[in-house]
């Protein structure tokens, strides 16, 4: 297995891809939702690992939605093209966002 020295520590570590993954799981234990980040990009001020968390509660918050809406609720978020449509889509990733987060 391929290594390389690992810029924080300066240990060598297998070569893996580094990213988060996202599961929601019912009070049952079936898994609901999951999504993941792989993108090694980052904003300023963020560390990688916090942006991949970032983005994958936004993307596992839209999957949750498709997820528990109706099929055709589903298909239209998934269809929205205009800016109005589109703005209400993300107020409602943002709200399930951050309720995810308060729990």
């Amino acid at each position: 297995m391929e290594k390389h020295t690992d810029s924080d520590t300066g240990n060598d570590v297998p070569r893996t891809p580094e990213g988060i993954v996202a599961m929601f799981i019912n009070g049952d234990g079936r898994v609901v939702a999951t999504a993941n980040d792989f993108n090694p990009g980052y904003p300023g001020g963020f560390s990688q690992q916090d942006a991949q968390k970032i983005r994958a509660r936004r993307a596992l918050a839209g999957e949750l939605m498709r997820a528990l809406s109706s099929p055709l609720l589903a298909a239209a978020m998934a269809g929205a093209e205009s800016e109005p449509d589109r703005e209400w889509y993300e107020a409602q990733i943002n709200a399930l966002t951050t309720e995810m987060e308060q729990k």
